[in-house]
C-alpha cells in the first residue's frame, strides 16, 4: 500500500476506508462473480455448534473420535497429525500459500504438497477455504477439485467496536491467524456455539529457541523446521511480540463482536496464553 493511500485510509477512518474498499470490490466483476458462489454458506449451520481445531501443543492430547460427529474446521497443515483421518473435518482454511515453500526462494515443497492431497483424498464432503491471493499458486498445483474450494477476500479493516457484518459472499477483514477467519466464517455459516481447541497463542516462545517442534502438536519434518527457521529471521524480535500483541487484541474485539451477534466462543484448549473467550474442558463441553 502506498503511503498516499495509507494516510487517505488513516483520515477517512476504518468504517468509511470499509465502504470504499467494498465499492472497489464491486467494480471487478470476475471477483465479484467468484465470491457469491460463498452465498451458499450462508446460515447453513444456523443454531449449531462447530469446533475449531488450530495446531498447538495440547492437540496431540485430543482424541479425534470424540468429534468425528461434529462441525469441524482444521487448518493449515492439520493433515501432518498421524490420526487425522479419525477427526472427518468438514472444514479446512489456508490462510497463506508460503506454507507450501520449502524456504524463502518460493521453492514448493513437494511434502507439503502430499500433505496437501491427503488432505483433499480424506473426504468427499470436505470444503476448503482459501484466501483470494493465494489463488494463482492453487491454480497452478491443481491438486484441489474444483467443488471442493472455496475462495474468501479479506481486505477489510478489523477494529474495536466493528458493527459491519462478516459476509463471505463480499469480503471479510484481514486477520493476523487462521483461527480468526474460521470464526468469522463460522459466524457466516450460521453457527452459535463456537469452540476452540489447540490455540495456545504461545507462538512467540520460539524467539527462545530454535526448536520449532514445540510450537506445533504435529510431528515438524527437517523441511518443515527449516522453512520456519528461515522465517523467523526475516522478523525482529520487537516485531514479532507487536504481532502476537496484535492478534491477542483482535481476539477480545471478536469476542466483542460475538456477543453482539449472540455467538458464544468458549476456549477449549488445555493450556496457553489466550483469555479473550470463556474456558472449558473438551470432556465438559461433550459432556
Amino acid at each position: 500500500m502506498t503511503r498516499l493511500k495509507e494516510k487517505f485510509y488513516y483520515l477517512i477512518g476504518p468504517h468509511n476506508t470499509n465502504r470504499f474498499k467494498r465499492v472497489r470490490i464491486c467494480m471487478n466483476r470476475s471477483l465479484t462473480k467468484l465470491l457469491k458462489r460463498n452465498s451458499k454458506f450462508h446460515n447453513i449451520h444456523e443454531g449449531k455448534r462447530c469446533f475449531i481445531l488450530g495446531s498447538g501443543p495440547s492437540i496431540k492430547n485430543v482424541d479425534f473420535k470424540k468429534l468425528a460427529n461434529e462441525y469441524t474446521f482444521t487448518v493449515n497443515h492439520f493433515a501432518r497429525f498421524d490420526n487425522f483421518e479419525k477427526l472427518k473435518t468438514n472444514y479446512h482454511l489456508f490462510g497463506d500459500e508460503r506454507i507450501f515453500y520449502s524456504s524463502l526462494n518460493n521453492t514448493i515443497n513437494e511434502e507439503s504438497l502430499d500433505y496437501l492431497k491427503k488432505l483433499n483424498d480424506s473426504s468427499d464432503e470436505i470444503q476448503f477455504f482459501v484466501v483470494y491471493s493465494s489463488k494463482t499458486f492453487f491454480d497452478k498445483i491443481d491438486i484441489l477439485k474444483e467443488s471442493k474450494i472455496n475462495y474468501f477476500y479479506n481486505v477489510l479493516d478489523f477494529y474495536d467496536n466493528y458493527n459491519e457484518k462478516f459476509d463471505m459472499a463480499t469480503s471479510i477483514p484481514w486477520f493476523p491467524t487462521c483461527i480468526d477467519y474460521c470464526i468469522a466464517i463460522a459466524m457466516y455459516m450460521g453457527f452459535t456455539e463456537i469452540y476452540l481447541l489447540g490455540c495456545e497463542c504461545t507462538g512467540f516462545a520460539k524467539l527462545l529457541s530454535s526448536d520449532n517442534t514445540q510450537t506445533y502438536g504435529y510431528k515438524v519434518s527437517k523441511a518443515e523446521n527449516k522453512r520456519l527457521k528461515e522465517q523467523i529471521k526475516t522478523y525482529g524480535a520487537a516485531e514479532e511480540l507487536q504481532l502476537w500483541a496484535d492478534i491477542l487484541k483482535d481476539y477480545d474485539y471478536l469476542e466483542k463482536y460475538a456477543n453482539k451477534h449472540n455467538v458464544k466462543i468458549v476456549n477449549c484448549t488445555d493450556g496457553g496464553i489466550l483469555d479473550s473467550f470463556e474456558r472449558k474442558s473438551l470432556d465438559e463441553v461433550l459432556r
